[in-house]
């Protein structure tokens, strides 16, 4: 699950909100590189907080309307589980 806002606090996605844990495989680039960075240092059951610069998250070109360029992000992370596909 997470929560993902911007610095000054304006939240704009939660997987809290949709009641479904959002799933990734790491390594595959599925999300931006701060994740990548940040949950591969995680265990399961962990939670964190995770400040990730503009240059790890959208960078200067942001997302959509919802993510300005530039913008440095913070997400309040939790790892429920992970599954080895092999």
């Amino acid at each position: 699950h997470y929560t993902g806002s911007l610095i000054n606090g304006e939240i704009f996605d939660s997987s809290y909100n949709r009641n479904k844990p959002f799933a990734f495989k790491l390594g595959a680039k599925e999300v931006i590189d701060g994740w990548e960075e940040g949950f591969s240092y995680m265990k399961k059951g962990g939670k964190a907080r995770f400040i990730i610069p503009s240059e790890l998250a959208y960078g200067k070109e942001g997302f959509s309307t919802i993510i300005p360029p530039y913008s440095s992000l913070l997400f309040e992370v939790e790892l429920i589980d992970i599954k080895n596909n092999k």
